[in-house]
């Protein structure tokens, strides 16, 4: 990867002047539970504001709680995953 220069010093790995950057781009985290409910939801049609206006309609408080239910599927994802790996590399 080419160093990405700002001021004479690279943005990515500090180095100055050019070339090849030292420093490897992060993997983008894959799509955990709550990522992939919200995708699975939205593809057939249910978004947060569908889901407020249901609520709406039906005389309850037009509020949601998506983004707090997606960050705990997506913490409980990574906890399940961590557990996964520890016992893969831990058999008993």
């Amino acid at each position: 990867m080419r160093c990405s220069i700002e001021h004479g010093i690279c943005t990515h790995c500090g180095k100055p002047g050019g070339g090849e950057c030292s420093v490897t781009p992060a993997k983008p985290r894959p799509p955990l539970l709550g990522d992939r409910t919200e995708q699975m939801l939205a593809s057939i049609g249910i978004t947060e504001e569908y889901y407020t206006e249901v609520k709406k309609r039906f005389g309850l408080a037009p509020k949601c709680s998506c983004g707090i239910r997606k960050k705990y599927l997506n913490r409980v994802d990574e906890w399940f995953r961590a557990q996964t790996l520890r016992d893969k590399n831990n058999p008993r």
